[in-house]
């Protein structure tokens, strides 16, 4: 009989505490599978360890792109697929918008304006024409500060692109009204997953952001941790056919002197590969830089990393620049997919596609790869291959809008702190600064500015932030303290 009460109490405890999924991971891929499968009216819990969108996610080009790369490795319907997820997402999200990109021509470059004219009709066809026409563009029309006695024009083409930013467009996708009970906790750490036969489900304990213990049920978990999802497995004892091959990328950002607004891709003459030159606000984005690592632990920005992007740079400007014009860095890990006993030469071989691997005995599955490119093509699947179900269509634009203050920054328009601590979730400064605006990317020194002069501004942000005085100090201190130290070892 006791066994039999204890077995109905679980029961009970099970059904006020269950889920149909969990999702661990808020990047851009937990993020859209969580949406996914919040509109189509599944009970989501969704914890990450840190802040949403605080790995790769905060950190990437923010091109929502058709692929054009993969032409290259004649992958014409991978090419196709993200052309179509390219297309839907500038057509439905006014978190998207259409933007010209320009292939300019080195004068003794790697290639040729034919070859060019061939690659893009190719690519725009199998976007089926709903980008509008290549056209060829003259060396009067490349930035104010570029050498044009190294340039032979280019041609240009059309992308999509982010109107806010990555973490931006992330976190949206999780703070929207949902019917379904569906919950997204940040600062929250999964400290126990166990598998109950009895109930065909896991048992999962958690703290949350406030260290408070938390017991829950779900039918089916989805390790989107990004870079972390192998230590994630390895942690919860799920072995994959799949990993992660790691890829630095890092940008120089600099700032925007012409009011330039289309973006520029330049022949780095080395490996096939590009640079990029992209207006974002009241900068420019220089880079990335494509660099194979070992481990996260070699994500921070290195003298190597700056003085290669200045050097390409340079050898392209009229006049050179120095580590003094640089606004801010931004630097991030591209987890790409490998296969056990794969063998390859560089990171470029490597396709930047998403897959999932399913447990083979228990309802485990992780994401391995993925870019916002393509991202919620992929969560469709995803949902399909989970739920065996078509899921329903998402709700595009149905985030709140924030009410926007002026009190900062010398009048800059900014989401109300208030409001955004409330619904957003925002614990520290650098939530506020990094991923709830561009601040920290836009201003100097993180938002410092290069001779301190935004520091007050900073102090009342984190009294807005905290409710006690002491923790607003201590975040705004600590705040100042990694500024500095991470701008201090590219820097010196």
């Amino acid at each position: 009989m006791q066994i039999k009460n204890a077995h109905l109490a679980l029961v009970e405890q099970q059904k006020t505490n269950e889920y149909d999924l969990l999702i661990l991971g808020g990047g851009i891929n937990g993020s859209m599978l969580y949406r996914v499968a919040s509109d189509s009216s599944k009970k989501v819990i969704l914890i990450e360890k840190k802040d949403f969108s605080s790995g790769t996610s905060q950190a990437s080009g923010m091109m929502v792109w058709g692929g054009i790369l993969y032409l290259k490795n004649l992958e014409f319907n991978l090419v196709r697929k993200f052309c179509k997820a390219r297309d839907n997402l500038i057509k439905h999200s006014n978190g998207v918008y259409k933007r010209r990109f320009n292939y300019t021509f080195l004068k003794n470059g790697e290639r040729s304006s034919l070859v060019m004219k061939i690659g893009l009709a190719l690519y725009r066809l199998l976007g089926s024409f709903r980008r509008s026409a290549t056209k060829s563009i003259t060396n009067k029309q490349l930035p104010s500060e570029w050498d044009k006695s190294r340039f032979n024009g280019g041609l240009s083409y059309e992308e999509g692109f982010l109107k806010e930013s990555d973490s931006q467009f992330t976190i949206n996708l999780l703070h929207t009204k949902n019917t379904s009970g569906s919950k997204a906790h940040n600062y929250s750490v999964v400290q126990e997953i166990k598998w109950l036969d009895e109930l065909k489900c896991f048992k999962v304990h958690f703290s949350d952001h406030q260290n408070q213990n938390h017991t829950i049920y779900v039918k089916t978990i989805v390790n989107a941790c990004g870079v972390w999802a192998e230590g994630v497995n390895e942690k919860f004892g799920f072995k994959t056919k799949a990993s992660h091959h790691f890829s630095k990328g890092v940008y120089l950002l600099l700032k925007n002197t012409d009011k330039q607004q289309d973006a520029f891709v330049v022949d780095m003459e080395k490996n096939g590969d590009t640079l990029c030159w992209v207006p974002w606000g009241e900068t420019v984005m220089w880079g990335p830089t494509e660099t194979s690592i070992g481990s996260v632990d070699e994500l921070p920005v290195t003298q190597d990393d700056v003085e290669f992007l200045l050097g390409k740079l340079n050898s392209k400007l009229e006049h050179k620049i120095s580590h003094q014009d640089i606004i801010n860095v931004r630097t991030g890990i591209r987890p790409l997919v490998k296969f056990n006993g794969q063998e390859f030469k560089n990171s470029l071989e490597l396709s930047r596609k998403a897959i999932l691997e399913s447990d083979p005995k228990l309802p485990w599955h992780t994401i391995f790869g993925g870019k916002i490119s393509g991202g919620l093509e992929f969560s469709n699947k995803a949902y399909r291959s989970i739920f065996g179900k078509k899921p329903n269509q998402i709700q595009h634009n149905s985030t709140p809008a924030a009410p926007v203050t002026r009190d900062f920054f010398n009048g800059t328009a900014l989401p109300d702190v208030a409001w955004t601590v409330k619904n957003t979730q925002v614990r520290c400064l650098e939530d506020y600064l990094r991923r709830r605006t561009n601040i920290a990317q836009w201003i100097p020194v993180g938002g410092l500015g290069f001779k301190n002069e935004y520091l007050p501004d900073l102090k009342k942000i984190s009294e807005l932030i905290h409710e006690s005085s002491t923790d607003a100090k201590i975040d705004f201190e600590r705040y100042i303290d990694l500024q500095k130290k991470e701008r201090y070892k590219w820097e010196n």
